[in-house]
């Protein structure tokens, strides 16, 4: 993305990061993919934040925070819930911390200026055209995924998330 002059956000779990976790990002990795591109925070432990107490919620994003402004030098003013999982609570209290942009993990176009945006989640492994197809995908293909994610929650309220997944 860098490359092609598309700018993007990384979202880093911030205790990852500090502990090295086998299979995340170290420092030094961190360090190169922050000068590529936005810095943005997925929590401290990458906990579901609403499943977080006010005070559990605000030293979770608080920590986060902190720890990778003082990694990248710069101000941190995007989250990623973990999970997706988020909540008018979660949003309000980022907005108080002083996160800017809060986002959830629906893969689909923001229609109006509301919080949280919808962010696509892109995962390890996956290449460079199949994330650049997403950046070029038109309206039709954003409709199908829209019209798709409400059929399927249509239908998680009417049989039941247990009854749906069988």
């Amino acid at each position: 993305l860098h490359d092609a002059g598309i700018p993007s956000t990384s979202f880093f779990v911030s205790d990852f990061v500090r502990h090295g976790l086998d299979g995340f990002m170290d420092l030094a990795m961190f360090k190169a993919a922050s000068a590529l591109c936005e810095v943005g925070a997925h929590g401290a432990s990458h906990t579901a934040l609403t499943s977080l107490g006010p005070d559990a919620l605000a030293a979770e994003l608080s920590t986060s925070k902190a720890y990778l402004e003082a990694l990248s030098g710069r101000a941190v003013t995007t989250l990623s819930a973990p999970g997706g999982m988020i909540n008018r609570r979660v949003v309000h209290t980022a907005l108080k911390l002083g996160y800017e942009v809060v986002g959830d993990s629906v893969a689909l176009l923001n229609t109006a200026p509301s919080l949280p945006l919808h962010r696509i989640c892109l995962l390890n492994g996956q290449s460079p055209e199949f994330v650049l197809s997403l950046v070029r995908a038109g309206p039709l293909y954003w409709l199908y995924k829209r019209l798709r994610r409400t059929s399927v929650s249509v239908a998680a309220r009417l049989l039941g998330e247990e009854r749906l997944r069988l």
